[in-house]
């Protein structure tokens, strides 16, 4: 997310927080930790809750922000939770068009309010559901199976490397076995594109996301980006 914004030309960002859950909170200081290493500034930092959590601080997370001048908003939240909606429409009622920038979390259409519609809100994502992917083969399994978040794509990639991993350990489903083989890819290619393990982080990185921008409550892919660094949070 830092590294797209940063070469957007954006360089000042308010901070939004949803601290309902860990990897909400992570991902926003992971955004500000890289953000500050390329240089960019952090003009607001502010917290909300979700409704659906019984928070009721959204406007006032709205307000505030709405009174810094900042290139970007960044959060991460899941239309699901139901502050997202209200944050976005918060915004743009105060007349505040800002460019919003969420995280995986913030992906899908299911959440659109029908008036206002959505407009300049962008999320990083693991793949395109909406059938204007790069990858013609993400197209069709989404198609296949009614993707609605781009998250489908990680239990087939997910395949992809257990069965890379079972081969180059001999055809063993042993699970320390496997895991000793997933710790040593490094530009794996999968249905998710190239991604890399290794003994310090047991997760995958250095996988190419999809950049989308929602509009006038219409999604299309408008950039990829892979993180240059892992930050340290």
């Amino acid at each position: 997310m830092a590294q797209y914004a940063w070469g957007r030309g954006w360089r000042s960002a308010a901070l939004a927080t949803d601290s309902v859950i860990v990897y909400f909170k992570n991902i926003v200081q992971a955004f500000k930790a890289r953000w500050l290493q390329l240089g960019g500034k952090v003009v607001a930092q502010e917290s909300y809750q979700d409704p659906t959590f019984g928070g009721n601080n959204v406007q006032n997370a709205v307000t505030r922000i709405n009174n810094v001048k900042a290139d970007v908003i960044v959060t991460s939240t899941a239309g699901a939770y139901g502050a997202l909606g209200p944050f976005i429409t918060g915004l743009r009622t105060l007349g505040n068009n800002t460019p919003i920038l969420n995280s995986w979390a913030g992906d899908g259409t299911y959440w659109l309010p029908k008036s206002p519609k959505v407009s300049n809100y962008y999320f990083v994502t693991y793949a395109s559901s909406f059938g204007n992917d790069p990858n013609a083969a993400i197209n069709k399994l989404a198609k296949q199976v009614h993707a609605g978040t781009g998250g489908f794509v990680a239990g087939p990639a997910a395949i992809d490397g257990l069965v890379t991993a079972i081969r180059r350990a001999g055809g063993s489903t042993n699970g320390a076995a496997l895991a000793a083989q997933m710790e040593k890819f490094h530009k794996l290619p999968t249905l998710s594109g190239l991604v890399s393990f290794s003994p310090a982080l047991h997760t995958v990185f250095g996988r190419q996301y999809r950049v989308i921008k929602i509009q006038n409550n219409v999604p299309r892919v408008v950039g990829l980006v892979v993180a240059k660094v892992v930050p340290k949070i």
